[in-house]
């Protein structure tokens, strides 16, 4: 895995080894925009643009959920994009004051209050503020606006590089 900086990283949207047979990084690079800190992963299932995903150590991602959050990943994030299975894409995760009012990185959210604590839900790829049971809190990101009872896309604020402890 190495780092790369803004050059290259074009998080908006999706690659294919057919349509781009040169790939612009390899699996597990991560690459930093103004936006926060990104890494360069291949979508393991269907993803819908704004999806919270886990990045697993194969460098895949998943929607995740409360059974995903539990299995302990190296890095969680957003997907600013909708991915098919098998597709690449750089996907944000976070970073020191990554994200913001005004960045257009985003994530989905349900029943949502603003700058509250992210926990997981049972449904892959949105995340609320309800904690206990099964829920899993995702340390070091907030939501910046509030989201009602239709799962929607909010703009996300990190203080760091996204990981469960």
């Amino acid at each position: 895995m190495s780092q790369v900086g803004a050059f290259g990283v074009n998080y908006l949207r999706t690659f294919d080894a057919t349509t781009v047979p040169s790939l612009p990084a390899k699996l597990g690079d991560t690459g930093s925009t103004v936006e926060g800190t990104f890494i360069f992963v291949k979508a393991a299932e269907n993803l819908t643009q704004y999806d919270w995903v886990s990045v697993k150590d194969d460098h895949t991602v998943v929607q995740m959920d409360n059974t995903e959050a539990g299995t302990k990943v190296r890095n969680f994030g957003a997907a600013q994009v909708a991915a098919s299975t098998n597709e690449y894409l750089w996907v944000w995760i976070g970073g020191p004051n990554g994200g913001g009012s005004g960045s257009g990185i985003k994530a989905r959210f349900i029943n949502y209050t603003a700058k509250a604590s992210v926990y997981t839900t049972a449904t892959g790829g949105v995340c609320d503020d309800a904690s206990g049971g099964s829920f899993v809190l995702l340390p070091g990101v907030i939501g910046v606006t509030t989201v009602g009872g239709t799962a929607a896309a909010a703009e996300v604020q990190s203080v760091r590089v996204l990981s469960i402890d």
